[in-house]
């Protein structure tokens, strides 16, 4: 289905660009109905048509990827860049490190913006692994970033002569002490190490924080969730979520 042809009414937007593609979330009545992924080839002439035959009133741009010049592409009444000048109920945000990525940024923010007084650890799982923690007084710290599973799949082929370029699949049908075929032990050992090296990091925050919540995200959500022994939000699309409160606050303190 083409990018313009997706929606047909009065719609926010929220883009996701990341390192290798941008992701688009349409928001219509404050749901989130469609999500399109389009390639940096792409996003120019899609942007465009998008904006030509849709109503967008408000849209906000989160970029760690290639440079992207945004208010060219989207036309609308009114468009946010994710910068820590915004009001992000991040009590830190001016003392921030610089290279701290808009992805990360935007997810805590979200959290800070959703459930204000309450401490939470987000893990987005993607390409890398991030770690991220906001206490109950919105105190934002950085922690461990590490290779996802496809990565983590990728270096066993690169950095070896023998062992084959995989894609992962959840492996099925056998134990993690009991594998036989090569891409299953491979593929097993992305999941049971990325599922261990979770569990730790959660274990070391249990012994500094009381209570906070888990929040899972990321493509690689799906693959992780049932294998972890703690309670978490599962939130595939959180980012998205994460972008649309940012961006409803913020208008929502400009128009009033």
């Amino acid at each position: 289905m083409p990018l313009e042809t997706i929606v047909k009414y009065s719609v926010d937007i929220v883009i996701d660009a990341g390192n290798t593609k941008v992701k688009l979330g349409v928001w219509e009545n404050d749901v989130l109905e469609r999500i399109v992924s389009i390639s940096y080839d792409e996003v120019h002439t899609a942007l465009r048509e998008f904006c030509k035959s849709n109503d967008v009133r408000y849209a906000i741009v989160c970029s760690v990827g290639p440079m992207v010049d945004w208010e060219r592409l989207i036309v609308c009444k009114k468009m946010l860049k994710l910068s820590v000048k915004l009001p992000l109920g991040i009590s830190n945000a001016d003392t921030m490190p610089a290279e701290v990525g808009e992805d990360r940024i935007a997810v805590v923010a979200g959290t800070a913006l959703s459930y204000p007084g309450q401490a939470a650890l987000i893990i987005d799982a993607g390409t890398c692994v991030t770690y991220d923690f906001i206490d109950g007084e919105g105190v934002f710290t950085c922690g461990n970033i590490s290779p996802g599973l496809q990565m983590r799949l990728n270096a066993m082929h690169h950095y070896t002569s023998a062992l084959p370029q995989l894609t992962y699949a959840t492996p099925v049908g056998d134990s993690s002490i009991n594998r036989v075929t090569t891409p299953t032990c491979m593929r097993g050992g992305a999941i049971d190490g990325l599922v261990g090296e979770i569990e730790y990091i959660i274990s070391l925050y249990k012994e500094k924080h009381r209570d906070f919540k888990i929040i899972l995200t990321g493509g690689d959500t799906e693959h992780l969730a049932e294998r972890l022994k703690c309670p978490i939000f599962a939130r595939p699309n959180y980012l998205l979520e994460s972008l649309y409160t940012i961006l409803k606050h913020n208008i929502k303190i400009c128009e009033s």
